[in-house]
């Protein structure tokens, strides 16, 4: 006897009769047609329920993938906020960083132009030799100085390219996830608003490379002239 769990008490019931109906009236001749219409109904009636198990099974395997996607996606949107918390955390820092930085370089800025202006008065020093040659010392040393913070300059904007990288990725993430829309485009412009950030920082730290790079080939050729 076949039995059908996920149908109602007494539609599985009728069944069940249909069953036994056509096992008793198999014997009689007379009954050949109930017979027959019977085993029809019950082809049918079985076919259509195992449609309707197969659909029971299909649906409660979706729900719990879904619900299994729907934890995967919270704890994905934990790591996403603690990241956003970390990116923040180090952007700021990289923010202190660069003013304290840029500070520096003003200053070395300062220490250029003043050795700049003694050049300028070289010629009241040609005969005095061992000046000339603390001069020169100098003028390598600053030149030493200018390539190590250039140096110093492409890590950082290395660093910046990765962070920017890292927050595409997570935005592509966010974008990809399905769930809560309001949620997921909150997410989505916080990580629009520190791209945006994090691509001024990153032409601020080019165009930092390109004013270290021209002032340190004046001061190379300069060197050899």
């Amino acid at each position: 006897m076949v039995s059908f769990p996920h149908v109602d008490a007494d539609v599985s019931s009728q069944l069940q009769q249909l069953q036994q109906l056509v096992i008793r009236d198999t014997d009689s001749v007379d009954g050949e047609s109930a017979v027959k219409e019977l085993q029809t109904q019950l082809r049918d009636t079985r076919a259509r329920l195992e449609e309707k198990e197969e659909t029971i099974q299909r649906m409660e395997k979706e729900r719990k993938m879904m619900k299994e996607n729907a934890e995967e996606m919270k704890e994905d949107i934990e790591m996403l906020k603690d990241s956003h918390k970390v990116i923040m955390e180090d952007k700021n820092k990289m923010a202190i960083n660069f003013e304290e930085k840029q500070k520096e370089y003003d200053e070395m800025s300062a220490k250029y132009e003043e050795l700049i202006g003694q050049e300028g008065e070289g010629g009241k020093e040609e005969g005095e030799g061992g000046k000339e040659e603390e001069r020169r010392k100098e003028e390598v040393v600053e030149v030493e100085a200018l390539q190590r913070r250039l140096t110093e300059s492409e890590a950082e904007l290395n660093e910046v390219k990765m962070k920017l990288q890292e927050v595409k990725f997570m935005e592509t993430a966010c974008q990809e996830m399905s769930g809560d829309k309001t949620q997921m485009e909150n997410e989505i412009t916080t990580l629009r608003s520190e791209v945006d950030a994090l691509k001024s920082e990153l032409e601020a730290k080019s165009r930092e490379i390109d004013v270290l790079s021209e002032e340190l080939e004046n001061k190379l050729d300069e060197k050899d002239g």
